[in-house]
């Protein structure tokens, strides 16, 4: 009897396209998946006219700044938005709290905040595809206190640097995170 092993498309290629990027992919980095590709399209569409117009501008004290939190996002597509954007990437995996706090506090604030954390439960990662597990780096989708570990991470720095007190999440339908989130900010531990 003969194993077939999938290898990812875009793993053989070398490239992953996202929005106006060509990706480079080689193992064991995660693979962009096109429902990310998606809300940062249309995230792009709703900046847009922000930038488009000279009024707009002029009333923005100083550059627009946006910190992708994981670095997954692949907010890299947005710089086509205009010259006034600065790009902020923080790894919150690979720092301790204490770093990422000073990082977060060097630039007086943040305009918008973006993420696209790891949000798979261990025993959820058990039932992933084999070709997802054989090729993709575990570290991009596990998350520890049942996939909420980064949400609420992510949810403070939010809480705390943001200029502009408003947030959306993505929560990819999964009513665990919908749960999360509705009762961290009820019990305010956000």
């Amino acid at each position: 009897m003969y194993k077939t092993v999938i290898k990812i498309y875009s793993l053989i290629l070398g490239t992953q396209p996202f929005c106006d990027l060509e990706l480079i992919t080689k193992p064991p980095v995660f693979i962009p998946r096109l429902e990310t590709e998606d809300w940062i399209g249309r995230l792009i569409a709703l900046l847009k006219p922000h930038f488009s117009t000279t009024t707009n501008l002029a009333l923005q004290k100083g550059p627009f700044k946006i910190i992708d939190i994981c670095t997954g996002s692949a907010m890299r597509s947005c710089k086509k938005l205009h010259n006034q954007v600065e790009f902020f990437h923080l790894d919150i995996m690979k720092s301790t709290d204490k770093q990422i706090c000073e990082f977060m506090s060097k630039s007086n604030g943040y305009d918008l905040v973006v993420s696209n954390p790891p949000y798979i439960s261990h025993d959820e990662y058990l039932t992933l595809d084999e070709d997802i597990k054989l090729w993709e780096d575990k570290l991009a989708f596990l998350s520890d206190e049942n996939g909420t570990m980064f949400h609420s991470k992510i949810s403070y720095l939010a809480a705390k640097y943001l200029l502009k007190k408003i947030v959306t999440f993505q929560l990819s339908g999964r009513t665990r995170y919908q749960n999360w989130l509705w009762n961290s900010w009820k019990s305010s531990s956000i």
